[in-house]
């Protein structure tokens, strides 16, 4: 390993500050929630494991959520980045970053700009985008992919490149205030803290440069094949980032000087660390790999080594929960009761954040690579089965009503009747997107289930079945949305027999076949005599036909 401090003209305390750094963030508006990267949440999240909605991207889901203006925003596989309702899953706008490009950077929101990094090959792009409709606002043409998540800190957008590249360029803008090249690819995001970039390469670098002009304040390299693909997490001086040499399996997780990069402590019982770490006040956990025994665990350790030797041994960790990852990609998540994290098990996993005791867990149709996001107490992930799961309780939702109206009280067998439906929210608003499914015992419906209109609407024709008594039919429907706890409502009615026009109709006469019998063999004896006289009719003629005339 080889360790360089640069002279620099830079006081430490540098010249720009950080956009969150405290502490807990009270909205998760980039990735790890801030821009010191501390996967650290204010409030709790919700103790149970109900999913409240899914939406389907198309293609797998490798950037992580985040909120802002009311919205949440993240990309997918298929190239798109979208904008959703946080309580519905209703998407709200969409956005295409190419026909080949795929997006698994996290979206940064600040201040109504949403920054964005795409891969397109030579077309890719830093993308700014108006939050609230997805509108370009200005573009940073790149060379090779940002998979990097870029952070925003008083008024400067900094992010990586493929390219190796750390590039700060103005917020309103898009001017390229500074470009450093490193040796190595930045699949990693940077952090800002205390007027400093901190990032690594997969050349096994990690480095930190001034904020204000780019130079290097920092660096530290180990040995090919050694790779950074987290992102550094910093607290109170010091960084925590980890690394992987998988040739070797070999991991290490480090905690650094942030004034100079020295090494605090490292802990090494582990085969890789690929993810980033979470940092609160005296814990980190951090999602680690270790094949030989069983795969990914989330370990949480002390932020102090407690020996003093620099080492974090295995018995000084607080608690181990087993993920069953291969990977350990999903970085997790602290709330104020519990610790989240993806796996490629295809599980959101939830345990408790003194015990490591699991309190949930929900399984999806994919690996899990994105880390999860928190809002209002509800739960973000996206997976690579291409769904981004909104995970809560039921019971801490707010309600609908439902309402329905018929169009007669009863029918016949056979006749139809349409039957609407009303979904209104707590305060009478229309729900628009909601669903109703329809059930009936009896008769046939012309539809089973329909999404509501603008207005909260929906009908269902029924049609009665045949019934020889009256008797009550009841039809139940069910209303479903996103963010709204599901209602059910039905009303009855009458199917009454059929009846004919006729049916109670006596005749007004009566044919009496015997009295006319006599007429009938008349009329048939009558036409036989006809039909004799005409034979004999023919026949004389043919014979004559052929005779010559007599003279006169």
């Amino acid at each position: 390993m080889m360790v360089a401090i640069p002279g620099n003209s830079n006081n430490d305390e540098g010249d720009a500050g950080s956009r969150a750094g405290t502490g807990p963030v009270s909205q998760w508006s980039g990735f790890r929630g801030g821009a010191d990267r501390l996967g650290w949440a204010a409030g709790p999240s919700s103790a149970s494991n109900d999913t409240l909605w899914t939406f389907d991207a198309g293609r797998p889901i490798q950037s992580s959520p985040v909120i802002g203006g009311g919205l949440l925003f993240f990309g997918s596989d298929s190239g798109y980045i979208h904008a959703l309702n946080p309580s519905s899953g209703i998407e709200v706008w969409n956005r295409s970053a190419g026909e080949f490009a795929t997006v698994q950077s996290t979206p940064c929101y600040d201040d109504g700009a949403l920054y964005i990094g795409t891969q397109n090959g030579s077309h890719s792009e830093l993308l700014a985008l108006n939050a609230s409709d997805g509108g370009l606002l200005w573009s940073v043409p790149d060379d090779s992919g940002i998979p990097s998540s870029p952070v925003e800190s008083d008024g400067t957008v900094y992010y990586g490149s493929l390219n190796g590249s750390m590039v700060a360029v103005t917020s309103t803008s898009g001017s390229i205030l500074w470009q450093t090249q490193r040796d190595g690819d930045i699949w990693g995001s940077p952090a800002v803290w205390n007027g400093t970039v901190f990032a690594g390469t997969i050349k096994g670098e990690v480095f930190a440069l001034w904020a204000e002009n780019g130079t290097v304040r920092w660096n530290i390299t180990y040995p090919y094949p050694w790779t950074v693909y987290a992102t550094p997490a910093v607290r109170n001086g010091t960084v925590y980032i980890g690394l992987a040499n998988y040739g070797a399996l070999k991991g290490e997780l480090l905690a650094l000087d942030a004034a100079t990069g020295a090494i605090k402590w490292n802990f090494t019982e582990c085969q890789s660390v690929y993810a980033s770490v979470a940092v609160t006040d005296d814990v980190l956990y951090a999602h680690i790999w270790n094949k030989t025994v069983g795969g990914g665990f989330l370990a949480a350790m002390p932020l102090e080594e407690p020996s003093g030797d620099g080492v974090m041994a295995r018995s000084e960790l607080l608690w181990s929960f087993q993920t069953f990852d291969w990977e350990g990609g999903s970085s997790p998540l602290v709330t104020d009761n519990a610790v989240i994290v993806g796996s490629t098990d295809n599980r959101v996993y939830a345990v408790n954040r003194t015990t490591g005791i699991q309190l949930w867990n929900v399984t999806t149709q994919g690996i899990i690579v994105s880390s999860p996001a928190v809002f209002e107490r509800k739960v973000f992930a996206g997976s690579m089965d291409g769904k981004l799961y909104s995970i809560g309780s039921v019971s801490e939702l707010p309600g609908m009503k439902l309402t329905m109206k018929l169009e007669r009280e009863s029918l016949a067998s056979g006749s139809v009747m349409r039957i609407s439906v009303w979904l209104r929210d707590e305060a009478g608003n229309p729900v628009e997107g909601g669903y109703i499914k329809f059930r009936v015992g009896a008769g046939n419906l012309s539809q089973n289930g329909a999404s509501t209109f603008p207005d909260g609407s929906q009908s269902v024709k029924f049609m009665a079945q045949s019934v020889k008594a009256n008797t009550t039919v009841t039809l139940t429907a069910e209303g479903a949305r996103g963010g709204l706890a599901p209602t059910t409502g039905s009303v009855s009615f009458t199917v009454t027999p059929y009846k004919s026009t006729y049916q109670n109709v006596k005749s007004q006469s009566t044919f009496n076949a015997a009295k006319y019998t006599p007429y009938f063999i008349a009329l048939a004896v009558l036409c036989g005599a006809d039909i004799t006289l005409l034979g004999m009719f023919i026949k004389r003629r043919w014979l004559t036909s052929g005779k010559p005339r007599s003279p006169q």
